[in-house]
């Protein structure tokens, strides 16, 4: 092996790409195990949810609020059970003021998010399965536990909104969206029609490469200052 570095460099190469090969197939099994959420509760029924808000996503009619390391307690039940869930969206009215860092404590009724019906279209499931989501719900109740705020990222994320409503305001509903989903990665709100169009041509990947840039440059700066 000392005379042929050339063999050796291309079996440690080899030796990596198996290693990585095996660590994502074992990340892609943890994803989709059915979480607690799925296992113990049900489609429409009536929870109970605790969290801590880390993102949020500002709509006409409603606000997703994204909650990490949450309990959940479901209430219909004559014994009462709770379980850990690590990530949980919750809608609520637009008016109620919540900022990243705050605990939350929720109640709705929930909702699981649908596989691809065709083959090609998109799969909501595996999508958010992939961020260790596996279930939302529309708010009946919300209650601020704490106000405890991560300033930064608060900031950013306001930042973040109010450039995507300036751009809306300057270009228009239709361009202003294309044109957030391509600075900002904020898609929630880009014509379907318009968001296939892209996808049908091959360049979907346009609305979604300088939004990952300033999401992941949002986080760092969030992790590093909160």
């Amino acid at each position: 092996m000392k005379n042929r570095p050339l063999l050796c460099t291309c079996l440690i190469l080899l030796a990596g790409v198996i290693l990585s090969v095996f660590a994502g197939g074992s990340a892609l099994i943890r994803q989709l195990r059915p979480s607690p959420l799925e296992i113990h509760a049900k489609q429409g029924e009536v929870l109970a949810i605790t969290g801590q808000a880390y993102k949020i996503e500002k709509k006409e009619k409603h606000q997703a609020v994204y909650l990490k390391n949450n309990s959940i307690l479901q209430i219909q039940k004559d014994q009462k059970q709770s379980f850990q869930e690590p990530n949980f969206i919750l809608y609520t009215d637009p008016e109620i003021q919540i900022h990243i860092g705050n605990a939350i404590r929720a109640t709705g009724e929930l909702s699981f998010f649908q596989n691809a019906r065709n083959p090609g279209n998109f799969d909501q499931k595996l999508y958010y399965q992939r961020q260790a989501i596996h279930g939302l719900a529309w708010a009946k109740e919300v209650e601020v536990a704490d106000d405890s705020v991560w300033k930064i990222r608060d900031w950013l994320a306001g930042f973040r909104s109010q450039w995507k409503k300036a751009l809306i305001e300057a270009l228009g509903e239709k361009d202003g969206n294309v044109l957030s989903a391509m600075m900002l990665g904020e898609k929630s709100e880009m014509d379907p029609d318009t968001k296939e169009l892209y996808q049908a041509s091959g360049i979907g990947h346009i609305l979604a490469i300088s939004g990952v840039c300033f999401l992941c440059w949002v986080s760092l700066i969030g992790e590093r200052m909160a």
